[in-house]
């Protein structure tokens, strides 16, 4: 009886839900190094894109005029 309710079970069940998460066998040693450096370079990106904006004001920024933002239309 088990057998013919095999799809059923929860290894084969998890199998088919990731599907697109299986990657070749030669890259999954890389997965763990991919993640980090990853990880790294978006922390590292934000911090110094926090560094810059530190430096101007808003409206330096956004070159924003307040005339234009104050006239009704």
């Amino acid at each position: 009886m088990g057998r013919h309710r095999g799809f059923l079970s929860p290894s084969s069940r998890s199998r088919n839900l990731l599907p697109a998460l299986t990657l070749p066998q030669s890259l999954q040693p890389h997965i763990l190094t991919t993640f980090l450096f990853t990880t790294y370079l978006q922390q590292n990106s934000q911090r110094l894109l926090m560094k810059k904006l530190k430096k101007y004001s808003f409206n330096q920024l956004f070159q924003t005029d307040e005339d234009v933002l104050l006239k009704p239309e």
